[in-house]
């Protein structure tokens, strides 16, 4: 999980690593039970996707490559407005 926490995700702050935000949003997004949440594919590819190819983790689920990449797309994308919604009040998920 690592590499999750090097990315800037803050456009407008670029000037340094925003970690504490990230994390909160990956947070967000493993609770079960949110709108916003992944589900367990989309977790499990999201976090395999660092050290396995399409290919490689559709031998290990059963599913073609396509599929597989339009699961890690659909993470991302829950995750990309989890992270918008977080920049814009970063307090807007502390209910959970």
């Amino acid at each position: 999980m690592r590499p999750h926490f090097e990315y800037y995700i803050d456009d407008n702050f670029k000037e340094n690593e925003n970690t504490i935000l990230y994390g909160k949003a990956i947070l967000i997004v493993s609770t079960k039970g949110h709108k916003l949440s992944w589900t367990p594919n989309q977790k499990r590819v999201y976090f395999y996707k660092d050290t396995m190819t399409y290919k490689e983790l559709g031998k290990k689920y059963n599913l073609k490559e396509p599929t597989i990449h339009e699961i890690f797309v659909d993470a991302k994308k829950k995750l990309k407005k989890v992270v918008h919604k977080l920049v814009d009040d970063r307090r807007f998920f502390d209910c959970i």
